[in-house]
């Protein structure tokens, strides 16, 4: 019902912290303070047409890489966890969540986090582990 609201409903920008509003700490400098509400429904329409798919069709790659951060707050962990458990199912999947103690948020591969020369070195061996070993978990458990 959400998304059907969120599709039909005019559009507007509703901002990411109503209290904070365009001086949000949480949002880079590059990115806006708010989303526009048909945006978001499509999206959401996404996501949910990629779930009902997935359900009927199995995946297609025969290895996936899915690179998490315990530390993100925009998006639901448990669906993560999920989601890698169905793909486990069809494919060699490594998975790796960087952990909560690193303090890396949503846009951990963004510029200005100020850290990314660790975080790409570890991601650029991830990558490769994964095409060299596919299937073998980082610090993800199941």
């Amino acid at each position: 019902a959400a998304v059907l609201l969120l599709n039909l409903a005019p559009d507007r920008l509703i901002w990411w912290d109503g209290k904070t509003r365009e001086a949000n700490p949480e949002s880079p400098d590059f990115a806006y303070t708010a989303f526009a509400t048909r945006a978001m429904g499509q999206m959401l329409k996404l996501g949910q047409s990629a779930k009902k798919a997935g359900r009927k069709n199995k995946a297609r790659a025969r290895q996936m890489l899915v690179i998490s951060s315990a530390g993100d707050r925009a998006v639901n962990q448990t669906e993560i966890r999920q989601l890698i458990r169905y793909l486990q199912k069809f494919s060699a999947v490594t998975a790796y969540e960087i952990p909560l103690a690193e303090n890396f948020g949503h846009d951990f591969i963004s510029p200005g986090q100020g850290r990314n020369e660790t975080l790409y070195a570890r991601l650029i061996d991830l990558i490769q582990a994964a095409e060299n070993k596919p299937g073998q978990a980082g610090s993800f458990s199941t």
